[in-house]
């Protein structure tokens, strides 16, 4: 089933998955591929040229209802520009560790990395539930598979500009569409 499943066409799996149900198919969506993830966040997790983090969201707990470390991994997989401009947009990191002044006030949703460098903050006023219990999950689960990573991860969150990172996020899902056949929005526009 893992090869079957992996042999599939993006654009396939994906109608399949939102016609039957996400919640439905948690068997076929632990067999994802990251890159199949990658085409899944292409295709729904975007609004013309913003990303929609609610849609991601859903997404990232439905794969963690399908598998914690098989998600772990699928998310791993997917563009460090989308995950760090995600995490960034909904939450605050503190680099405690160099003296860097956390909130005083008492914050509901929070994590600490394991070494006790950082400080995650999420922005509960920013998103909805799904979304911030995903995120904190995704990174749970990441710190304890791959540090490395989150290191990276928070350090991008932490110092790349919120523009940029939807400017290349953008561009490398607009390459991702163009290889499965999608035109660019403008194209498209101008041909209907």
């Amino acid at each position: 089933p893992l090869r079957l499943v992996r042999m599939l066409p993006v654009q396939d799996l994906f109608a399949t998955i939102k016609e039957v149900g996400p919640g439905d198919c948690l068997e076929v969506v632990e067999l994802l591929h990251p890159r199949q993830v990658q085409g899944f966040f292409d295709l729904d997790g975007w609004r013309k040229d913003r990303i929609d983090p609610t849609t991601l969201g859903e997404w990232i707990e439905v794969l963690f209802a399908a598998s914690l470390d098989r998600a772990s991994t699928q998310l791993r997989g997917l563009d460090i520009e989308l995950l760090s401009l995600l995490v960034k947009v909904h939450t605050r990191v503190y680099d405690i560790a160099n003296g860097e002044d956390a909130p005083e006030d008492d914050v509901p949703v929070h994590i600490v990395t394991p070494d006790g460098r950082y400080l995650v903050v999420f922005d509960v006023a920013s998103a909805n539930e799904k979304l911030i219990h995903g995120l904190k999950s995704a990174l749970e689960h990441l710190m304890g598979r791959d540090m490395q990573f989150v290191l990276k991860l928070l350090e991008a969150v932490r110092w790349e500009m919120p523009s940029s990172l939807e400017e290349e996020a953008f561009r490398w899902r607009n390459g991702r569409l163009a290889d499965m056949g999608f035109l660019d929005p403008g194209e498209a526009q101008l041909v209907f």
